[in-house]
């Protein structure tokens, strides 16, 4: 059961995100450690990443404009979930 659930899912997200399968990309749902998100994101230098993250908390959004990365946009998404979109410039 856990894996058709897991299957599921990913088929979910690969649907909602296809519009991103040109960017190098990483998905986010919280909750998630700050400090441990901080260390990931300042290993990411290539421009034009693009962050996605669901239920993200004000700490994540600071780090996120600190380390350079520009909100793009927000939606609610096929999974009815509301997630922000950044991208590194």
């Amino acid at each position: 059961l856990f894996h058709l659930l897991n299957t599921v899912l990913v088929y979910l997200l690969l649907k909602e995100f296809k519009d991103f399968d040109n960017y190098n990309f990483y998905y986010f749902y919280n909750p998630f450690n700050s400090t441990i998100f901080e260390n990931f994101i300042k290993n990411i230098n290539k421009k034009g990443t693009i962050i996605i993250y669901y239920n993200i908390h004000i700490e994540e959004e600071q780090i996120l404009n600190k380390l350079n990365f520009e909100f793009l946009f927000s939606k609610m998404g096929h999974i009815q979930r509301y997630y922000k979109v950044y991208e590194l410039k």
